[in-house]
């Protein structure tokens, strides 16, 4: 039979065992989680790859600003009405311009948002049990008298 004594001379009872191994699963788990954040931003990184592959976005960025920037030129307008109706459509080019670039931008911004909203969603999933431990805390401080449930409120 083992009593108290012999526990407090250097052997863990099963209950600390599984206490302090749940700790370190739990501290691993958290590492793992920073490290998957820190990949999952250099992956979404574009300086990075940049970096890594120089020549290839050259390539790359050649390539999109030859599809892009280069198109058949159209023969001028020769009449009056074939400019008025020309200039009318680059002020509308003009406004679409704009408002795609204002778009680009709230797509960006939600983006970043996403990422950074979804990143901390995982991060709290996995390290979870923040609240479980303060409430199991609770539960074993009155374990000494009657037994009580925890509240939620």
């Amino acid at each position: 039979m083992m009593t108290r004594e012999s526990n407090q001379t250097g052997d863990l009872s099963d209950g600390e065992q599984l206490i302090a191994r749940m700790n370190a699963i739990r501290n691993s788990s958290q590492r793992h989680v920073e490290r998957m954040q820190v990949e999952a931003g250099r992956l979404v990184d574009w300086r990075e790859h940049v970096r890594a592959q120089p020549l290839l976005a050259v390539a790359v960025a050649s390539a999109a600003g030859f599809l892009l920037v280069f198109r058949r030129t159209t023969p001028a307008p020769s009449t009056p009405q074939q400019l008025a109706s020309k200039q009318v459509e680059s002020g509308e080019a003009a406004r679409t311009s704009l408002a795609s670039g204002a778009m680009a931008f709230a797509g960006t911004m939600l983006g970043n948002l996403l990422k950074q909203t979804l990143s901390n969603y995982v991060k709290n999933q996995l390290a979870g049990g923040q609240h479980d431990r303060s409430q199991n805390e609770r539960t074993e401080s009155t374990a000494g008298g009657a037994a009580q449930s925890p509240s939620r409120w």
